[in-house]
């Protein structure tokens, strides 16, 4: 995979960032970015800003959508031209079915989970049978592993229920994985709960798809993008698409420098995240139509991913602002 030219991401980027409010952080922004970097760029900030103003204004004071998470729900309103009034029904018409199944609360996670479902089945409206097969991913690894599963799992769960995959069948799978991973000294931990998740997207055998991701993460963490916590999950998903671990690792870190020598220059951690999904976008461009069904879906799971730590951002600006008023 040759050099990528990382204009049409900055592009989009500074547009972006002119629509910021000094309350928000710029990172949150970098990961949106992702998503709309196949756009045009002109007034793509105008656009986001509109669509995340419908949503907040629908959004009762505690709904996750109403926070700085909408702007990455947002874009994907936009990257698959929806209407954001009816994607946010769809969504409350969701959760008020994962309420009817007596499921688990988990509000932040629980709406994503119900957005990942509502893309997926746009412009046609969810099926009960994918909220019941949300449920019984979560039941099935719940039984697997109660310490571990809850509220955050809502995500994934969607996930393979957008993929179709047997219950049973997928979580099995999703064990061995598990269980690969603890065998490569892993800790008992949500993290790897995620990682397992996101590695069952493979066609390849447990063993395979681990090893793969293993050779990744060493070859990552030698060129010193992040490889702990959500950098774990940036790996995994890079694994799943096609090429030498050793080039994407090279790749990413090509584009990661690229990143800190512009203006406005992310972190490392930041630049070394958005690296890594770049590279995993143009896999995704290059293969065109013949990328499978869950290769796919990457690009909406990255956003998803993306929410999550657009929301730890979100907490932590909160945090500061606030000690430094007190």
């Amino acid at each position: 995979m040759s050099s990528y030219d990382l204009s049409a991401y900055l592009d989009v980027f500074e547009e972006l960032r002119a629509e910021k409010r000094w309350s928000e952080s710029t990172d949150i922004y970098r990961l949106v970015a992702l998503t709309l970097s196949g756009l045009e760029p002109a007034g793509i900030g105008a656009r986001l800003r509109e669509v995340s103003e419908t949503l907040r204004k629908r959004s009762g004071w505690t709904d996750p959508l109403r926070s700085t998470v909408r702007h990455t729900v947002s874009a994907l309103i936009l990257l698959n031209g929806l209407d954001p009034a009816e994607f946010h029904d769809q969504v409350k018409l969701v959760r008020k079915g994962f309420r009817q199944r007596r499921m688990q609360r988990g509000n932040f996670y629980e709406t994503l989970g119900a957005c990942l479902l509502v893309l997926h089945a746009a412009p046609e409206a969810p099926t009960s049978e994918a909220l019941d097969r949300t449920k019984a991913f979560l039941k099935s690894w719940n039984k697997a592993h109660p310490i571990l599963t809850g509220a955050d799992d809502y995500p994934m769960a969607a996930l393979h229920t957008n993929l179709g995959g047997e219950v049973e069948a997928t979580s099995n799978r999703i064990e061995d994985i598990y269980k690969a991973l603890r065998r490569a000294k892993f800790s008992p931990s949500n993290v790897t709960q995620l990682t397992s998740h996101l590695l069952a997207v493979s066609e390849d055998e447990p063993e395979a798809c681990v090893a793969r991701f293993l050779a990744l993460r060493d070859a990552a963490k030698g060129h010193k993008l992040p490889v702990r916590s959500y950098g774990l999950s940036d790996v995994a998903i890079l694994s799943l698409v096609p090429g030498e671990t050793s080039t994407l690792a090279a790749l990413a870190a090509e584009l990661r420098d690229g990143l800190r020598a512009a203006p406005k220059r992310p972190s490392e951690r930041i630049a070394g995240t958005v690296a890594m999904s770049l590279v995993v976008h143009e896999a995704l461009r290059r293969l065109g139509s013949q990328s499978l069904e869950a290769v796919a879906t990457l690009p909406a799971l990255q956003a998803v991913l993306a929410a999550q730590q657009a929301a730890v951002m979100a907490s932590s600006m909160a945090a500061t602002t606030a000690a430094t008023t007190a």
